[in-house]
């Protein structure tokens, strides 16, 4: 449904004679006249579909020879242009926005401030609001900005915590190759028992750490859409800036707020050593396991 059409004396070029509209996206037919490239577009699709004859010009009715329409940049930027002083202009009023109602908080003019909606609260002039907004979006993009620092610290102490168990592992895998090539063969069904369990807690830790990275990996990208969107909006002039401004801060104040994790739960590290503990016939000398295999069974 077409909005309700600019006040009188936008000229008549900037309209679109099918919606009645600002031009949007505006093109210039062979008759000369202007629309919207979507109105237009949608005014041959109709006139194809109830099998209308040739699609002709809404306004002059002359035969639109060729579909491939013609931008019309010039006018698309003055459309633009009208379009943004009219978003500074009261509708009620036609006034300029100066002042800031912070109990509605929205852009109010002059005569807004003495109506009765608005005679009882606290108006301050735009850019004193702005200022004061600014300054909050300011401090949360600060706290954000730390926040992302901490993420950052998280994820390469997951790293190094990582790593270093891992190294573990390896070591261990490497005491039991080495123990294993000394064994008789009955030994190599234990061996592959006991690096299968290496491998499990090579896995558990793997798994471990990729959840961890996964859930800090997108806190992350929510910190960086947020400090994103916080910069922007702390740029904005003031008119865009107080727009939803509460709304924006309110969006990004649970950002920032995860604590330090417990990357790696006691229970997994235990386990490494109760790897140790429950196989003792790795860590006892050779010259008593070999030739005695009685004593050797007892393990098992």
């Amino acid at each position: 449904m077409a909005s309700a059409p600019p006040s009188t004396d936008v000229g008549e070029e900037v309209l679109c004679p099918i919606c009645k509209d600002f031009l949007t996206d505006p093109v210039t037919l062979d008759c000369g006249h202007n629309f919207c490239q979507g109105c237009i577009t949608k005014h041959c699709e109709i006139r194809d579909e109830i099998d209308m004859g040739d699609c002709k010009c809404p306004v002059c009715t002359v035969k639109i020879q060729s579909r491939n329409f013609c931008r019309n940049w010039q006018l698309a930027n003055v459309a633009e242009r009208l379009k943004l002083q009219r978003k500074q202009l009261c509708e009620k009023h036609k006034e300029k926005l100066h002042l800031f109602c912070k109990q509605d908080e929205e852009l109010v003019c002059l005569f807004c401030q003495q109506s009765p909606e608005h005679k009882s609260h606290t108006v301050v002039l735009k850019e004193e609001a702005a200022q004061e907004y600014k300054t909050l979006i300011c401090d949360r993009l600060e706290h954000l900005k730390k926040a992302r620092v901490k993420i950052q610290a998280y994820e390469a102490k997951i790293g190094e915590e990582s790593n270093s168990l891992l190294r573990i592992t390896e070591t261990e895998r490497q005491n039991i190759e080495e123990k294993f090539r000394q064994l008789h063969q009955f030994l190599e069904e234990q061996e592959k028992r006991l690096l299968d369990e290496i491998e499990e807690l090579e896995k558990e830790i793997t798994r471990r750490r990729e959840e961890h990275l996964a859930r800090l990996s997108k806190e992350l990208s929510f910190l960086e859409w947020s400090i994103q969107e916080m910069e922007e909006k702390s740029q904005q002039p003031a008119s865009e800036l107080l727009q939803d401004v509460r709304r924006t801060l309110q969006r990004c104040e649970r950002s920032g707020t995860s604590e330090n994790p417990l990357t790696f739960p006691l229970e997994l590290k235990r386990e490494i050593s109760k790897f140790r503990a429950a196989n003792p016939i790795l860590y006892v000398g050779m010259e008593k396991i070999k030739g005695n295999e009685e004593w050797l069974q007892g393990f098992y």
